[in-house]
């Protein structure tokens, strides 16, 4: 484990509970452990490149489209060419322009369902093991008991029974994520409640509140944020299969999941374009999140 860099002269020394509490994140060696993995390997590169496309398509790509994404044009069906680079789908619309378009709406659910999962999960698993009591007890049995269901059974049902709209997707996906962050907290915080440091910050008076804000939550957030991207590329999933069945964002919107269920019925009549390019683009989409993923953890694994 690395030990934390000394202090440049003139500035005063470390307390003992900070000192502690940096070397336990050891973040300058993870940051290490990432930089040097990319580096060195081809992959996390990959990886890296196919994210941050994503994110600027999800900024621009709507801006980038060479057609209206929701306007029709002449051609129905028509077969890739120099004027429509992935062809067009039944109803005319450009498929290139759709694809580039559909990570602003993919991504967004993914990002902010990944975010909401995290600080409400995280939230339940630091307060409910940090305190414990029989509150504590309930909030994990009740996360326990959500994790048990099918994931995407339950997100279709309560999609339908409360509507398309985009925030509730949101919700029910974050909802869903909640007890693997709360989980994931609880571990962390077990691990850490009973170290040195956090003996030293109560001896000093904190209370229980401001050790867990202070001192408990930054030495666990660690395999929690890794956490995120693989949270993230299911999110997307999870999008594009609610949309896939009809019960998530609805066509002419933009969407992976909704782009490839529209022009499935064609692949047997040999139109396979509309379906297969927003399919490849999701699914490298979701490699780029994995690959990030799998970097983190590795260099988490190294750490510790």
């Amino acid at each position: 484990m690395a030990l934390a860099e000394p202090l440049p002269s003139g500035e005063e020394q470390q307390s003992p509970v900070t000192a502690e509490r940096e070397v336990i994140l050891g973040y300058p060696t993870l940051r290490s452990h990432i930089m040097h993995k990319v580096r060195r390997e081809t992959l996390p590169k990959i990886g890296l490149l196919i994210v941050f496309a994503t994110i600027f398509l999800a900024i621009f790509g709507p801006l980038l489209a060479p057609y209206n994404t929701t306007a029709a044009t002449n051609l129905v069906n028509a077969a890739p060419s120099a004027a429509h680079w992935f062809g067009t789908d039944g109803s005319g619309l450009d498929i290139f322009s759709r694809v580039i378009a559909a990570p602003r709406i993919d991504v967004s659910i993914a990002l902010l369902a990944t975010a909401l999962a995290l600080v409400v999960g995280s939230a339940i698993g630091l307060f409910a093991t940090f305190y414990g009591g029989w509150l504590g007890a309930l909030a994990i049995r009740a996360t326990d008991t959500l994790q048990a269901f099918p994931a995407l059974i339950l997100a279709i049902i309560v999609v339908v029974l409360t509507g398309h709209g985009i925030g509730n997707i949101i919700v029910v996906i974050a909802v869903l994520n909640m007890p693997l962050y709360a989980r994931l907290m609880r571990g962390e915080v077990l691990r850490i409640r009973d170290r040195a440091f956090v003996e030293a910050a109560r001896a000093s008076g904190l209370s229980d509140l401001a050790i867990a804000w202070r001192q408990v939550l930054p030495n666990a957030t660690a395999p929690v944020v890794a956490q995120m991207s693989v949270t993230i590329g299911w999110a997307i999933l999870a999008t594009a299969g609610l949309s896939f069945l009809g019960a998530g964002v609805l066509p002419p919107t933009p969407e992976w999941g909704s782009m490839i269920s529209t022009g499935s019925s064609g692949i047997i009549l040999g139109q396979w374009w509309p379906s297969v390019f927003p399919g490849l683009a999701m699914a490298l989409t979701v490699f780029g999140f994995a690959v990030v993923a799998d970097t983190i953890q590795t260099a988490l694994g190294r750490e510790g």
